[in-house]
């Protein structure tokens, strides 16, 4: 009981044009569902995304500027710690820690990714004074060495003036 159906050619292109017509409905709708609610990639955006979106990009800027200061600071302290005192070393660490501390002191900014330059200078400052007194102390070690050699060998020079004192007087 198989039955062909024979469709005219005419009868042919409109159901092809229902069918068409049936999926974009379809398709819209299920867009229309599923994208509803959605914000609007290209609509205009507002002043508040525009200020928001200009001091990310002061922040993004000041923070690869505060990186790269971060970054000399600690090559600096590293040398500090094995090189002799040098002043103008010492001056230009503690301004760049102040300068990074106050990179945004006077730019109004809600955004509380800016406390990170605080924290590191906090942490420079920190590391910085670990590392003077580090120098500190193995400058002090080096100065009792000195002073403990200089003491042996006057001790082993006034032993053996010693030694060769009794040895005239017991000679004699």
């Amino acid at each position: 009981m198989e039955e062909t159906i024979k469709m005219s050619r005419i009868e042919k292109r409109h159901y092809l044009g229902y069918l068409v017509a049936m999926y974009v409905v379809g398709t819209a709708l299920l867009a229309a569902i599923i994208f509803w609610g959605v914000a609007n990639p290209f609509s205009p955006i507002s002043a508040s995304d525009r200020e928001q979106l200009r001091q990310a990009r002061i922040f993004e800027g000041q923070q690869q500027q505060a990186v790269q200061i971060y970054d000399s600071v600690m090559a600096k302290v590293r040398v500090l710690k094995t090189s002799p005192g040098n002043a103008v070393l010492e001056s230009d660490i503690e301004n760049q820690i102040n300068y990074l501390n106050s990179m945004y002191d006077g730019v109004p900014n809600k955004d509380m990714r800016t406390f990170s330059f605080y924290q590191m200078a906090l942490y420079l400052q920190r590391h910085y004074q670990d590392a003077l007194i580090l120098r500190k102390k193995a400058d002090n070690i080096r100065i009792f060495q000195n002073q403990l050699n200089e003491c042996m060998i006057g001790y082993k020079q006034n032993e053996d003036y010693m030694n060769r004192m009794r040895a005239a007087q017991s000679s004699q």
